[in-house]
């Protein structure tokens, strides 16, 4: 898998962290050729940017405020609509970046993730899954 390498960020912590600094690493996905679709790049994967963020210190997420407006407690699931044409290869890179398998559930492909999910939808399908 391509990337452009480890980036390290630092901002400050919240208010009640075990340290005032908190240091974030990442890295972004490359694609494996330069994009000429509709990606904002070159090199970038066709849903712009892809990226995996190293374990955050529980110190300082515990200290975080996480009430959010509309009582949300976590994320359980996030979906990617793609178009129906696009699908396979989208298929194939989200197994190699999750190292896993999805399992078919109507239309769409879900990649359990250890209590959360990824549901790949073919976008013919969307109009059924989400009406309106």
């Amino acid at each position: 898998m391509r990337h452009g390498g480890v980036n390290t960020v630092r901002r400050a912590a919240p208010s009640g962290a075990d340290s005032a600094i908190e240091t974030i690493r990442y890295l972004e996905i490359d694609a494996e050729e330069p994009h000429t679709g509709t990606a904002p790049g070159t090199g970038t994967v066709p849903e712009g940017r892809v990226g995996i963020v190293a374990d955050l210190d529980p110190g300082i997420q515990s200290a975080r405020h996480l009430d959010h407006p509309n009582g949300a407690t976590g994320l359980a699931e996030a979906t990617l609509c793609v178009a129906d044409e696009d699908l396979a290869a989208t298929h194939h890179r989200y197994a190699t970046y999750l190292d896993r398998s999805p399992r078919q559930e109507g239309r769409s492909l879900v990649f359990d993730l250890d209590g959360a999910a990824l549901r790949l939808l073919p976008s013919s399908a969307l109009p059924m899954t989400l009406p309106g």
